[in-house]
């Protein structure tokens, strides 16, 4: 079985909360991804950290192929302290906790409530435990998703990247779509 992780921004960085061309095109191109490595390994389980974003993306686009696939498709979720999500609009947590449900594994990486260093703590325990990272970066070098990618990088791990000009192509449409509102 290929364990696959993801690291990405979160919507704040991709033109916002609201749906928008920003996070269709991360739907499609994670969908389009998974659906390449099952092909290729017949078996995959996805690891999310569960952030607003791209992470929750990632476990949407999971729990779809785990409705069609379910004997090869498992969705595994760390979470990088206990309280995780509590703290999110009611909306999200409501579909923070389907997500939780949903999974055929929960890992607590942390003990205790927040702290941003269990962030990183959790992004480094889905490295360690996948085999492949999805990376939905921007290009820019801080944050939480180029710490993950330098840290992947530093363990030999492959990283498939998303097309960086097209998202920030796609991110500049959507914030000119909301400014013109």
């Amino acid at each position: 079985m290929l364990k696959i992780a993801l690291t990405g921004h979160r919507p704040n960085k991709l033109a916002g909360y609201k749906t928008n061309p920003v996070a269709t095109y991360i739907y499609r191109w994670i969908a389009i991804q998974l659906v390449k490595l099952l092909k290729e390994n017949e078996k995959i389980e996805c690891i999310s950290g569960m952030a607003l974003g791209c992470d929750t993306i990632f476990a949407a686009v999971t729990m779809l192929l785990k409705q069609k696939y379910p004997d090869d498709v498992k969705l595994t979720v760390a979470l990088p302290y206990e309280d995780h999500g509590s703290n999110w609009p009611d909306v999200s947590k409501k579909y923070h906790d389907k997500i939780v449900k949903s999974a055929d594994t929960i890992e607590l990486v942390c003990s205790g409530s927040y702290s941003n260093w269990k962030l990183l703590k959790r992004d480094e325990w889905m490295v360690d435990h996948c085999d492949v990272l999805l990376a939905i970066w921007n290009g820019k070098k801080d944050g939480g998703t180029w710490h993950t990618i330098k840290y992947a990088q530093s363990k030999n791990k492959p990283i498939i990247f998303i097309n960086e000009k097209k998202l920030n192509s796609f991110v500049d449409v959507a914030n000119k779509i909301e400014e013109s509102k």
